[in-house]
């Protein structure tokens, strides 16, 4: 005879670019208030790669915004004020 397999579970349904985008930010923000900077800027940076590879979704523009104002922040924090003025100048460019 024919064996059928057995069906499997619907897919969960996978969480949306922006609330993956989201989760990063607020991780990143915790993690700063902790004191670890190094996975904070790993959040951020995670966050920037998913809006930047999905750039033509709608919303993304003022997500990017808030990743950029939050690294900009992050760099102001290192001391790197160089890298920081260019991603605030980014954030204030894109909110415009």
């Amino acid at each position: 005879g024919v064996v059928v397999p057995p069906t499997s579970p619907p897919p969960r349904p996978q969480q949306t670019k922006t609330q993956l985008v989201l989760q990063c930010h607020e991780e990143g923000m915790n993690l700063v208030r902790m004191g670890d900077l190094d996975s904070a800027f790993d959040q951020f940076k995670y966050a920037e790669a998913v809006l930047i590879a999905n750039d033509k979704e709608d919303g993304n523009l003022s997500l990017l915004a808030v990743t950029c104002s939050n690294l900009g922040s992050y760099y102001k924090i290192t001391g790197k004020l160089h890298a920081a003025l260019s991603y605030l100048r980014r954030a204030l460019k894109i909110e415009e």
